[in-house]
């Protein structure tokens, strides 16, 4: 099926291996830059615990990801990309996806009650590779 006519086509990857905590990456296919973060929306309960009430909640950090590189830890809130505000997990994968390989973000974020910022440079995703198997039947 082709996008609508000044529609990009968007690909994802859904790895349907549940982690050890539970969480699920969406994770872009196509080229496009990835940060290697799980994410959630920040509901008001979890914004008054973590110290800020906008923002998307980082629930895990893959290792060895611009986000790892970059500092970003697990109970992180990100607040902005590149100085934009971040309300939800929609405008922070919009964010990211819009970027190609290779550009440096700047990340807002608030740790511990205290706003920071990070500075990540995207990569691609690497594609899963194909199973060799035994001759057909």
């Amino acid at each position: 099926m082709l996008p609508p006519p000044g529609m990009q086509k968007r690909q994802f990857f859904f790895d349907m291996r549940p982690p050890a905590d539970g969480d699920y990456f969406f994770k872009r296919a196509d080229g496009h830059g990835r940060l290697g973060i799980g994410i959630q929306d920040l509901t008001p309960q979890l914004g008054e615990y973590f110290g800020t009430k906008d923002g998307v909640l980082v629930t895990n950090v893959e290792a060895d990801t611009p986000a790892a590189k970059a500092g970003l830890k697990a109970g992180d809130v990100i607040t902005s990309i590149d100085g934009k505000p971040v309300a939800d997990p929609g405008q922070l994968i919009e964010s990211v996806q819009s970027v190609k390989d290779g550009v440096e973000l700047t990340i807002g974020y608030v740790r511990d009650h205290k706003p920071g910022t990070a500075k990540a440079t995207l990569t691609p995703r690497e594609r899963p590779k194909a199973e060799e198997r035994g001759e057909p039947i």
